[in-house]
């Protein structure tokens, strides 16, 4: 609390009083005493300057705590929903062995439908070797193969119709090149070949040096001790991949909705 100077009968009194101090309280008892039995107005200021910054201090405290409470409670809920996520989508990742088993066992299956085919196909010149082929094939493939050859003069037409156009001019620059280039490839390229002969000879005494030799030795030997320890990697770990597989299989039905699910927006877009 703060004290003001004021006037009485042409007098000036200053009083000035700080809190908790013993000094100020005597200082404004005396200045009160002074003045007894006289008409004296005091204006009064509270000091609400500290007052206000004690209080802004605290709320402020108190906002950042809160909202520290509130980024810690958002901060739970985002690793909860990413919780959940990596939940969802563990039985995905469980799927992936599983699906690459499924891809194989595809692609095994359309090697197994196609067996034949493309030999038949690589026949059509040759009608005795065609019909040889297709009477290899089931009937649905043998129908197709016989389609597929009834179109083969079209085709020709059309392939032949193309390249015309692909190569028109060729000829002319072809043979520019030719007598530009030719020329000037064979005394240089003479002298590549010889520096390159040179590297390959020096190599060659290289690998006959003793040194060079027990080096060789020494490798071998250590790759056949590498495999004798890994032996049996391959089946631990095909073993552990169809184990995965195994579980995974009951997932693949949701990565297939998933795969679709993700294909509809484009197809939405494209239509």
């Amino acid at each position: 609390m703060a004290g003001e100077g004021f006037r009485i009968a042409s007098a000036y009194v200053d009083v000035r009083a700080e809190d908790n101090t013993r000094a100020g309280v005597a200082s404004a008892r005396r200045a009160v005493e002074s003045l007894r039995d006289k008409t004296v107005k005091v204006k009064v200021e509270a000091d609400t300057k500290g007052f206000e910054k004690n209080i802004g201090s605290f709320f402020t405290g108190a906002t950042k705590g809160l909202l520290a409470v509130g980024t810690l409670a958002n901060a739970s809920s985002a690793v909860a929903g990413l919780g959940s996520a990596l939940v969802g989508l563990s039985g995905t990742l469980l799927a992936l062995p599983a699906a690459a088993l499924a891809g194989g066992a595809a692609m095994g299956t359309l090697k197994l439908a196609t067996a034949g085919f493309g030999d038949a196909l690589k026949e059509m010149e040759d009608p005795a070797k065609f019909a040889e082929a297709i009477g290899k094939l089931a009937p649905a493939a043998r129908e197709t193969a016989i389609a597929m050859r009834d179109l083969q003069p079209a085709f020709r037409d059309m392939q032949r119709s193309v390249q015309d156009d692909f190569f028109y001019g060729f000829a002319d620059v072809t043979r520019q090149l030719g007598a530009t280039y030719l020329p000037l490839l064979k005394t240089e390229l003479s002298g590549v070949a010889l520096q390159m002969g040179q590297v390959v000879s020096l190599a060659g005494k290289a690998l006959l040096e003793p040194s060079a030799i027990k080096n060789v030795n020494s490798l071998l030997q250590g790759t056949t001790d590498l495999f004798d320890g890994l032996k049996t990697v391959g089946a631990d770990v095909l073993t552990a991949f169809l184990d995965l597989g195994g579980v995974g299989s009951q997932y693949l039905g949701r990565l297939g909705v998933m795969s679709r699910e993700v294909g509809q927006p484009g197809e939405r877009w494209a239509a």
